[in-house]
């Protein structure tokens, strides 16, 4: 009986987390499959990275929880503005200054929830939520952390997030296909990634790329 309402919390848990997330995605044009998407693309790199590293840091029981995380990555995009969240266009020095506040903001957010310090997700989601814009080189944000300073789950949920981001339609440009995502990630151009998480995507590709075809 404990188990089984244990494990009725946990549903619960994450029900509420999907459903927080799917609201702001439709504030971002987003049909929520993003959330969905974000959480499948994070277990099948997170696993692949697993195989690939056994000394790596998170536990295998907490594969699932990361996931449930990691749809929390952007829910500081409910304090930018619309005309900044959904530009047609590239933003300005000055309104990708204020998109990138969503990290600091996200956490805040995170933060306001009554009790949810005490969750266990919620190391994982304020980890995720501020650093999935950092990158391996150091330049990204918004500590501009670097290299090892970016924890597992950031790092994969980094990676996940560029990913579906390249291979769908967004307000400012079309779906570019699955295998140019992949070179776009391998050849640099959407920030350094670690050689480790490199090679995870390598071995997933095939995986993430199935997945878009479950999900429509």
């Amino acid at each position: 009986m404990l188990r089984e309402q244990a494990q009725e919390i946990r549903e619960l848990n994450s029900s509420i987390i999907e459903t927080l997330s799917i609201a702001i995605e439709f504030r971002d044009c987003e049909s929520g499959e993003h959330v969905t998407r974000i959480r499948d693309l994070t277990l099948i790199l997170l696993h692949v990275i697993k195989d690939l590293d056994p000394s790596c840091s998170i536990e295998e029981n907490d594969l699932p929880m990361i996931a449930d995380a990691a749809v929390m990555h952007d829910v500081g995009k409910i304090a930018i503005p619309d005309g900044i969240l959904n530009k047609p266009g590239r933003l300005t020095a000055e309104e990708f200054e204020i998109m990138k506040t969503h990290t600091i903001r996200g956490c805040e957010l995170l933060d306001s929830v009554p009790r949810f310090r005490e969750n266990p997700v919620y190391k994982y989601a304020y980890d995720i939520c501020r650093h999935h814009h950092e990158r391996w080189d150091g330049r990204g944000y918004p500590d501009g952390l670097k290299e090892n300073e970016i924890s597992i789950q950031a790092q994969v949920v980094s990676v996940a997030d560029v990913y579906d981001a390249l291979v769908s339609d967004r307000v400012y440009k079309k779906a570019y296909s699955h295998e140019t995502a992949y070179e776009m990630i391998r050849n640099g151009e959407c920030g350094c990634f670690s050689p480790l998480l490199m090679e995870g995507l390598s071995r997933a590709k095939d995986k993430m790329k199935a997945l878009y075809k479950r999900v429509k």
